[in-house]
């Protein structure tokens, strides 16, 4: 258990910390929609790669806060702009899991627009097969020529 004054310091700290982690998710979050409005798979898994570790460090980050509250016997007096810095990371990341919804929805949509135009071009490449197929002159000794000489 740690002292109620080391207890707001280091509730601070990792609130600053968090805070930052936070905006440097929205950053990434930034590079993903970009990469997915324009289709850029090898993009976007490089920026994913990048937010898993950030996320990891959110986690911890607020598991380690929570801990530290936790362990307080008594409610700890944080001041306005620490408690304001954390409420800001609580809406910033309300504002992210909205934003990698839409991500979710739009990266699905284009998977489905991608299936179904990879179905049309099968089909139209099987009916161009089999009007070919049709068009072309009977082949071997079976057939008549009745053109003149």
């Amino acid at each position: 258990m740690i002292d109620g004054r080391d207890a707001e310091n280091r509730l601070e700290q990792l609130i600053d910390e968090r805070l930052d982690v936070m905006h440097q998710l929205l950053e990434q979050t930034t590079q993903q929609e970009a990469a997915v409005g324009e289709g850029h798979m090898s993009q976007l898994m490089a920026v994913l790669s990048t937010k898993q570790r950030l996320v990891e460090q959110f986690v911890r980050l607020s598991q380690t806060l929570r801990a530290v509250r936790d362990s307080c016997p008594e409610p700890l007096a944080l001041s306005d702009s620490v408690r304001s810095r954390h409420r800001q990371c609580d809406s910033l990341h309300a504002e992210l899991l909205s934003r990698e919804s839409a991500c979710e929805k739009q990266l699905t949509s284009r998977r489905d627009d991608m299936a179904d135009e990879m179905s049309r071009s099968s089909n139209t490449r099987r009916a161009a097969s089999g009007y070919g197929q049709s068009q072309l002159p009977p082949t071997g000794g079976n057939s008549l020529d009745l053109s003149s000489d």
